[in-house]
């Protein structure tokens, strides 16, 4: 089930990276190739990467062939914002050895209006992950939280459920505070 479901929740943030559209065609063109045969993982891959002209291989890899997810760490100041990638452990830290790897991350700005700087506006909010498209958590310092918080009644359903799972998920691993995940439910 761990397999399927994580199969899932990629070929869902891939779709959404590169379009539904164009994911579909790459899928119809897999399906015809194959129609008669054996195929492997990769060649789902080649042909959305041949559709959608992005080394959608090349990104998935990772994913595909390594145990478990990442989980961004976000900051931020008056200046700049912050995001580190880590492999997620529900245990907790990851060694250096668990953190080998560099995962590809797509759909991860979403600042408040569609806005495309790199800071946070004063009177708006951060919310990486837009929708949850994405298949890896997000963890906010305790600012970018608290501003969110403030503004949850902006968020889609979709990011609001994202939103619990991912404080969820950060106070069981030691990540993010309870008192957090406690202020949002």
């Amino acid at each position: 089930p761990i397999s399927y479901l994580k199969g899932g929740s990629v070929i869902r943030m891939v779709a959404n990276a590169v379009g539904i559209d164009v994911f579909l065609k790459g899928v119809s063109k897999y399906l015809k190739k194959y129609a008669f045969g054996n195929a492997k993982s990769d060649d789902l891959w080649d042909a959305v990467s041949q559709v959608s002209g992005i080394d959608i291989t090349g990104l998935v890899s990772p994913w595909i062939r390594a145990v478990g997810h990442p989980y961004l760490s976000v900051s931020a100041d008056s200046k700049s914002i912050k995001i580190t990638q880590k492999r997620f452990l529900s245990s907790g830290d990851a060694t250096a050895k668990d953190d080998e790897i560099t995962w590809w991350i797509p759909n991860v700005s979403a600042l408040e209006g569609g806005k495309k700087e790199a800071t946070v506006p004063a009177e708006g909010f951060l919310k990486l992950n837009k929708d949850t498209y994405g298949f890896y958590q997000v963890i906010y310092d305790d600012p970018l939280f608290q501003n969110i918080l403030a503004h949850l009644d902006q968020l889609s359903p979709e990011d609001k459920i994202g939103l619990i799972a991912d404080t969820s998920a950060g106070a069981q691993a030691g990540l993010m505070k309870t008192s957090q995940l406690l202020d949002l439910l």
